[in-house]
């Protein structure tokens, strides 16, 4: 218990907390603004707008609705929006993310594939179409899409290597995927570092070694990299949340999520658990 306290202490030092967002301050007014604004757009006469202005007042009007839950609203002004512009590569994309937000994988790798049709050395579209394969479990198609993105990919690209150490994982290859997230480094950048430093302790217990997971973790926490944002660190706690309770030791477990939360309260996980 003393180390978890002084490791909660240091992270206290280097957190800066937003209270603002934590409290989601301002949602429902931005949404008030764009939908205005949206409107006036649509009461314009159509004959003042180009077709491509038209198809993106359709489609900021249906991710609109999709943030606000209103499908059925938002798939009508989609399917307006393609119509009218159907070679826009910023739908397809933007589509594509919504729909893996969702969970919609197979629908998302549908729209992305029509990105990539339409700029085939994008290496940001190829990263995204690689992680729908990964998570839709197509091992084949992940595999194809990871030696394209490498074709793609302008020099060493660490965001790269995390997205394949992904498929690995997907794939339970336990050891090559600690082996890839491993040789991420610091230079990658703070979170990219920390969101390999998490992952690995997922798959440790994913390999039944929790002991390993809360070293792992512990010894993380304690020597993180300044420029690790707090919604990171609350899931960084968490998983040694996990880690101790897969340990089955409860209390620590608890008091690991009760620090994330702290941490950040709008990271759902840690009250999840």
């Amino acid at each position: 218990h003393r180390d978890l306290h002084r490791l909660i202490r240091r992270q206290r030092q280097m957190c800066i907390r937003d209270r603002d967002l934590d409290r989601n301050i301002g949602i429902e007014e931005r949404w008030k603004e764009i939908s205005e604004r949206i409107k006036k757009v649509h009461s314009l006469p159509k004959d003042e707008l180009s077709k491509p202005a038209r198809a993106l007042a359709y489609f900021a009007r249906a991710q609109l609705y999709q943030w606000q839950g209103k499908t059925a609203e938002a798939e009508a002004d989609y399917k307006q929006a393609f119509k009218l512009d159907p070679d826009n590569v910023l739908f397809h994309w933007a589509r594509g993310r919504g729909l893996m937000n969702l969970g919609r994988y197979k629908e998302a790798i549908a729209s992305l594939r029509k990105a990539a049709a339409i700029e085939p050395n994008n290496p940001r579209i190829y990263k995204k179409l690689c992680k729908a394969y990964t998570k839709a479990g197509d091992t084949k198609g992940a595999k194809t899409c990871f030696e394209r993105l490498r074709q793609v990919a302008a020099g060493k690209d660490y965001e790269v290597d995390y997205l394949d150490a992904e498929r690995l994982q997907a794939e339970e290859q336990w050891e090559l995927a600690i082996k890839r997230y491993s040789a991420i480094p610091t230079e990658a950048g703070a979170d990219l570092y920390a969101r390999a430093q998490i992952a690995i302790s997922r798959v440790y217990r994913k390999m039944k070694r929790p002991s390993k997971s809360v070293t792992h973790m512990t010894d993380f926490l304690e020597n993180a990299p300044k420029g690790i944002q707090p919604p990171r660190i609350a899931e960084a706690w968490c998983e040694l949340g996990q880690a101790y309770e897969a340990a089955k030791q409860f209390t620590k477990a608890g008091e690991c999520y009760m620090y994330g939360v702290e941490q950040f309260p709008l990271y759902p996980e840690c009250h999840l658990y």
